[in-house]
């Protein structure tokens, strides 16, 4: 397999192959002037792009020189406006998107680019962490989660948990499949997050084999259910943050051993490349 199986060119065309496939849920016309793959391919090359902009300079391209970078770097043969993408894209499952990621981890896998993910304990680190990625105060959907502001606000928000490959020292991280977090998942900020990752590991520990994996996360996922199931049915690794107001239990024991010399304390120099760190 040679490092061309991943240009941005071998990935469109996949893309563009696959995504011609999926079910189109409007009514059969013969005024359907855009697919559905065309709404997806706009989409994706909006956030590829970072630019909200991006495809309506597309669009002067085209009417001006009848062509576009919309279509000769992403395949978007005609380009939806923005209202007729939501309606060509809404309708469609996220899950639909999950193997997307893995088909692009495992050809990354084939040509052993993984490997410069490869950690100092010889396994890959997958940050866990939720993000909201919608909020308004007026707009919702019975798929939203509720909370309240200090001043009685009610705010609608959609939030997610994003796991990524990351590895200290590598500027790049590699994207998996988001677990979206439900009204069902809970109230609580810890509750939703810990179910959307149980979710998650139940969905996807397949694509990992056995102790290859450390999972990386902050004070919320520090509880013994998590913990136990990570490493006694995904026989993986974890590191998470356990802050003392948490985690009381665990620094009376932590103090009781570094009373009876049980805490082993190890110190080392850094650079940060502008100075000396002490890190302990």
């Amino acid at each position: 397999m040679t490092k061309q199986a991943l240009s941005l060119q071998s990935i469109m065309t996949y893309f563009r192959k696959r995504w011609s496939a999926v079910p189109d849920v409007r009514k059969p016309s013969n005024r359907c002037q855009y697919t559905v793959a065309d709404g997806i391919l706009a989409a994706f090359a909006v956030f590829f792009m970072q630019s909200s902009s991006f495809l309506e300079h597309q669009r002067l391209l085209q009417n001006k020189k009848g062509r576009s970078n919309a279509r000769s770097l992403f395949q978007v043969e005609e380009i939806p406006s923005d209202p007729q993408i939501r309606n060509l894209v809404d309708p469609l499952s996220s899950a639909y998107f999950q193997e997307d990621f893995w088909y692009l981890l495992d050809k990354l896998k084939e040509e052993q680019s993984l490997l410069k993910f490869l950690n100092e304990l010889n396994t890959y680190s997958i940050a866990l962490d939720g993000v909201n990625f919608f909020s308004s105060e007026k707009i919702s959907c019975p798929k939203c989660l509720k909370r309240e502001d200090r001043s009685g606000v009610e705010h609608f928000y959609h939030s997610a948990i994003t796991p990524v490959f990351v590895k200290p020292g590598q500027s790049q991280v590699l994207p998996l499949p988001p677990e979206f977090i439900v009204p069902q998942d809970g109230s609580e900020k810890q509750d939703c997050e810990r179910v959307a990752a149980k979710r998650w590991l139940a969905q996807h520990h397949g694509h990992f084999t056995d102790h290859s994996v450390t999972f990386l996360g902050d004070d919320l996922y520090a509880n013994q259910p998590l913990c136990q199931l990570i490493v006694e049915t995904y026989r993986q690794f974890f590191i998470f943050t356990c802050k003392p107001e948490s985690h009381p239990g665990l620094y009376e024991w932590i103090a009781f051993l570094d009373q009876n010399n049980g805490v082993e304390k190890v110190t080392q120099r850094h650079w940060n490349g502008k100075h000396g760190e002490i890190w302990q």
